[in-house]
C-alpha cells in the first residue's frame, strides 16, 4: 500500500512539473539589447503582417435590397461600396456569409486614406422562395472591429 501510494505521489508530481514548464507564455520572446532583458509580445497575427493602426470605415450603403426576383438558377449579385475615412491605412481581414449560399469577394489591398473599396455578395438563389435577409459580417482594423452587412430579396416562385 505505501508504495502505491508512494508511485501516486510520483506521478502527480511529475504531472505538476510537466504542467508549470509547459504553461509559460509563448506569446513573450526575449530580447536582450544592450546588455538589458526586454520582453516583446508577439500574436500570431503580427508573424503574419505587420499590424495596422485602427482607422475609420464608412459604407454607401450596408443593406441592400434587390427587390423581386423570379425564382430559379440564378446567383443574384450585390456590391457594397466603402470608404477609408479614417487616418490610417485601412485592411478588410475577413468577411463571413451567414449562409453557404452566397459566395463573396472583396478588396485585399490594403486601401489607404479616403479611397474606395468593395465588398460583392453573390447569393444563389436555386430552390429559395418568398423573402430573403442574408447577413455577412466584416472584420477590418477599425475601432469598430465588426460590421453588418445586409442582402434582401424577394423570391416569386414561377408560376
Amino acid at each position: 500500500m505505501k508504495n502505491y501510494k508512494k508511485i501516486k505521489l510520483n506521478y502527480l508530481s511529475l504531472l505538476l512539473i510537466v504542467f508549470l514548464f509547459s504553461c509559460g507564455n509563448n506569446n513573450v520572446q526575449k530580447l536582450k539589447t544592450n546588455g538589458v532583458k526586454k520582453e516583446k509580445k508577439l500574436s500570431s497575427l503580427n508573424n503574419k503582417r505587420r499590424l495596422l493602426d485602427l482607422t475609420k470605415i464608412e459604407f454607401e450603403n450596408k443593406l441592400i435590397n434587390l427587390g423581386e426576383v423570379i425564382e430559379g438558377d440564378t446567383i443574384l449579385k450585390a456590391r457594397y461600396i466603402f470608404k477609408n475615412v479614417g487616418v490610417n491605412p485601412l485592411l478588410i481581414e475577413y468577411v463571413n456569409p451567414d449562409c453557404s449560399c452566397t459566395d463573396y469577394n472583396f478588396t485585399k489591398e490594403i486601401v489607404k486614406v479616403q479611397e474606395k473599396g468593395f465588398i460583392d455578395l453573390e447569393f444563389d438563389i436555386k430552390n429559395k422562395i418568398g423573402n430573403q435577409k442574408l447577413y455577412a459580417i466584416v472584420k477590418s482594423n477599425t475601432s469598430a472591429s465588426f460590421h453588418k452587412l445586409i442582402l434582401k430579396v424577394n423570391i416569386l416562385e414561377l408560376n
